[in-house]
């Protein structure tokens, strides 16, 4: 506000009332003001649900099991490729 008074005279010569745009920025403060952040975070919580995210996890640990899984196949495999080629040296 001291902002806009100070340069009141500019303004006016802008063409501007200095007074109207004090009165806008008054309404876009209390705007602001009304917005309860609280109330958003409830319902951003609320909005979360407790089901869908064990589903997500359970599916997660499922494939990282399956790739464990694979790893191991996929060493075991390998293990047995390098037993072999060691029995073809000797």
């Amino acid at each position: 506000m001291r902002e806009i008074d100070a340069n009141a005279a500019e303004i006016r010569r802008a063409g501007q009332d200095p007074e109207a745009i004090k009165a806008q920025v008054r309404a876009s403060l209390k705007a602001v003001e009304a917005i309860d952040i609280e109330a958003i975070t409830r319902q951003a919580l609320a909005s979360v649900n407790p089901e869908a995210i064990a589903a997500s996890v359970a599916a997660a640990q499922t494939s990282i099991a399956q790739a464990e899984a694979e790893m191991e196949r996929l060493e075991s495999r390998l293990e047995q490729i390098d037993e072999q080629h060691e029995d073809d040296d000797d």
